[in-house]
């Protein structure tokens, strides 16, 4: 994440994308949370530029305050690329040709090798492997390692 935000922030992003203005109880009934933790993460959204307060003062009834999207956070909240990633991997499964998907998959292995090397350390395979564990681990992606077999 950015620095200022965090994972339970990205929440209140994505659900003001998908439905727009939104007040405190509406938030705080879709995020089955208190008033006050929605308060804090708006809070936490205003000071960093992702969202925007609107005073809005009925007829009849106490003011209340509307929250929307910035064009910050309409960026913000657009990272998220699981759907994205999840349809890309089912049409890769779905590539007939085993010549083409193997070709693929190996550009995809290195591009990600070539991403996380730095990231990964360690003085002997099991070590190397315990830190990409720890790094998956960190972007919310469980892996186990198993070492009681042998390398296929």
């Amino acid at each position: 994440m950015s620095s200022g935000i965090m994972d339970s922030d990205v929440t209140i992003l994505d659900v003001l994308r998908k439905q727009g203005l939104q007040t405190v109880t509406q938030l705080s009934d879709v995020l089955s949370v208190t008033g006050t933790a929605v308060r804090q993460r708006l809070t936490r959204l205003l000071a960093e530029g992702y969202i925007e307060r609107t005073a809005v003062r009925p007829e009849r009834g106490r003011p209340y305050h509307q929250y929307a999207l910035t064009t910050k956070g309409r960026r913000r909240s657009g990272q998220n690329f699981a759907d994205l990633a999840i349809a890309l991997w089912d049409e890769i499964r779905a590539i007939e040709d085993p010549d083409v998907c193997q070709g693929l998959m190996q550009r995809v292995s290195r591009r990600l090798a070539e991403m996380y090397t730095d990231q990964v350390q360690g003085e002997d395979m099991s070590q190397r492997l315990n830190a990409l564990t720890d790094l998956f681990a960190d972007r919310r992606l469980p892996i186990r390692v198993d070492l009681s077999g042998e390398l296929p």
